[in-house]
């Protein structure tokens, strides 16, 4: 089987054409598979949008000032959407205000946030077999997806029997 590399950024916004055509730019140079969080799209922007990136997309639109994912393809690879779960195979990727390590994932926060939806989110990893691919992969490595002032990782998870994709 052939490699597939996917990658995950944190947008903090769209909006600015630069700044997506950038990020469009880079993410078709190293991903097959692109997905951004937190891209502020709204529903009158994608197909705009699809359109810059020149390939396949999927969003999931919010608002032009807060949410919104997108999981973009390059035309490199072969690959079907299914509207329903045909298997048990998962990937869930997102910007979910929390992280999985607090020591290991964050940089400058002074307090965890989200504790509870942390415990939520490590239930429902549990119950549904989940991993975090990246830090399985990289056990000690300390990398961030955000590169403000308070640094984090956002959580890239799979199906235990998916991990070797």
């Amino acid at each position: 089987m052939a490699s597939i590399v996917v990658g995950s950024v944190n947008c903090r916004g769209l909006a600015n054409k630069v700044k997506r055509l950038d990020i469009f730019s880079i993410c078709k140079k190293r991903y097959d598979i692109a997905v951004l969080v937190d891209t502020h799209c709204c529903l009158e922007n994608e197909n705009k949008w699809l359109q810059e990136w020149g390939y396949t997309g999927k969003f999931s639109s919010y608002s032009n000032r807060s949410r919104g994912v997108a999981v973009l393809f390059k035309n490199s690879i072969e690959f079907k959407i299914n509207m329903e779960i045909v298997d048990n195979d998962v990937i869930v990727v997102g910007d979910w205000n929390v992280v999985q390590n607090y020591s290991l994932d964050t940089l400058n926060y002074q307090t965890e946030n989200n504790p509870r939806a942390q415990v939520k989110i490590h239930e429902m990893m549990n119950n549904l077999d989940l991993l975090d691919i990246w830090r399985i992969q990289n056990p000690s490595v300390k990398r961030y997806s955000w590169r403000g002032p308070n640094k984090d990782l956002k959580p890239f998870v799979v199906t235990s029997d998916i991990k070797t994709i």
